[in-house]
């Protein structure tokens, strides 16, 4: 695969320290309180939370550009 160190590096390294301990302890905390849920529903769970989110951002960002434009 071509890139493939660049795209790890720019993709991992992204957030700070503190953010990945923050996102650590929340997944830790969802998971422990779905300690009887199947692994795969936690995970896509969580998958879908944060892509909806990010999504929804995302789209309020374009709304707001398309905004200024007008």
């Amino acid at each position: 695969m071509k890139k493939a160190m660049k795209f790890s590096d720019w993709c991992y390294k992204t957030l700070s320290e503190e953010e990945v301990k923050m996102l650590n302890d929340a997944i830790d905390t969802i998971c422990e309180n779905h300690e009887n849920e199947p692994w795969s529903k936690v995970y896509l769970a969580i998958m879908k939370t944060v892509n909806l989110r990010l999504i929804r951002m995302h789209a309020d960002e374009m709304l707001d550009e398309q905004e200024v434009k007008d």
